[in-house]
């Protein structure tokens, strides 16, 4: 396989963050993604994106994990997979060498001493592992009535290290987890109607990647903050440059009644009351509300409560760690679930429940939920 690679466009990304800069205050970045922020614009500057997806990162390049933009098997198996499987290391052991892989499970780790019982090789045994994983998130979907996980694929646009082939088709373990979120979400909502989805916090674009793959005659309308926006924007542009809309021609758009069907547009979160106009079939955020301290979220549910017909969260619904002080890793003030209750006066909740992965474990404190505006329940 060969690799693509994201341009880079660093007049775009400083006109994002300038266009931040003169956004009110309520828009401006929150305290959590301030820590973030100040490794990763850097980063960006004097790295690019050359290989962002690849997980193999110098001069804190590790960054680009906080957000979903990496693609290696760090993500896909327990640490300390490898040619020591005989003797697993215990949970414990697996959760301190890295707070990212915290969500492992015991379930995932008898799955893997199966597994290990099974093969004699690490080569063998990461492939029985993933075909454990393409199996659940294939289950997860065909229960769903979601599109077949196999009408989808990889691609290896930003180097990806951790892309495997099942059948004729490539996959990764996020693009597994994404496509699980889809599938969840079509238990009540049909994407086969042309429509409009509004994803806030779209991060690298993985989630639109799997929408546009999937339903091609849907509208995307991705709102973040830079440089999330940024990346998003120049991922998708490299994978479907015949479906974006570049950012610029959209940053003073005064109106968005008139969008074109099939194609992905890029909006500053500071442009979120656009929503009024767009009038989305669809709301869509995952793992991001929580980010946000509650007079922030409140803001923004306020527009959806008011604008869009179907809303999807999924959040880490008892909040997000606390940080011990403003510029400390962490949230000033949780965001908790009654803060989604209370942001969504005129939607209806159908469904709430834990966030599963690929592994077959679950997320702990994640939950997938969907709401549906009153009106259109009792219809």
């Amino acid at each position: 396989m060969s690799n693509s690679q994201v341009r880079d466009d660093l007049d775009l990304l400083d006109l994002m963050l300038e266009d931040l800069d003169a956004a009110p205050d309520i828009y401006q970045t929150t305290n959590y993604w301030k820590v973030y922020e100040q490794r990763l614009i850097p980063y960006l500057r004097n790295r690019g994106l050359k290989d962002f997806r690849s997980g193999q990162y110098t001069d804190g390049g590790e960054v680009l994990r906080s957000f979903g933009a990496s693609d290696d098997d760090d993500f896909e198996v327990p640490y300390g997979f490898g040619s020591k499987l005989a003797a697993l290391p215990p949970v414990a052991t697996l959760l301190r060498r890295s707070p990212l892989a915290r969500d492992i499970q015991a379930l995932a780790v008898r799955r893997m001493r199966r597994i290990a019982s099974l093969g004699t090789s690490e080569e063998e045994l990461l492939a029985k592992w993933r075909k454990v994983m393409y199996e659940e998130a294939s289950r997860f979907g065909e229960e769903s009535g979601a599109m077949p996980l196999s009408r989808l694929s990889a691609s290896t646009v930003g180097g990806p290290r951790g892309i495997w082939q099942h059948g004729n088709a490539y996959y990764t373990f996020r693009l597994l987890y994404y496509y699980m979120r889809y599938a969840y979400v079509c238990r009540f909502y049909d994407f086969r109607h042309k429509a409009t989805v509004v994803e806030l916090s779209s991060g690298s674009g993985k989630q639109a990647e799997v929408l546009a793959q999937l339903h091609p005659q849907l509208t995307l309308c991705l709102f973040d903050i830079p440089p999330q926006l940024y990346v998003a924007h120049q991922y998708l542009s490299a994978l479907l440059p015949e479906r974006v809309v570049d950012y610029r021609s959209t940053r003073r758009t005064e109106r968005a009644t008139d969008l074109t069907p099939g194609m992905i547009y890029f909006f500053g979160n500071w442009r979120f009351d656009l929503l009024h106009e767009i009038r989305p079939e669809l709301f869509w955020s995952a793992a991001s509300f929580g980010e946000m301290e509650p007079h922030v979220v409140a803001s923004y549910l306020r527009t959806v409560n008011a604008a869009a017909d179907n809303v999807y969260l999924m959040q880490k619904m008892d909040g997000k760690e606390r940080a011990r002080a403003a510029g400390e890793p962490g949230v000033l003030e949780p965001t908790v679930f009654s803060h989604y209750r209370m942001g969504l006066p005129d939607f209806e909740l159908l469904d709430r429940s834990p966030t599963s992965r690929p592994t077959g474990a679950r997320m702990p404190g994640y939950e997938d939920s969907f709401w549906t505006r009153k009106a259109l329940s009792m219809s």
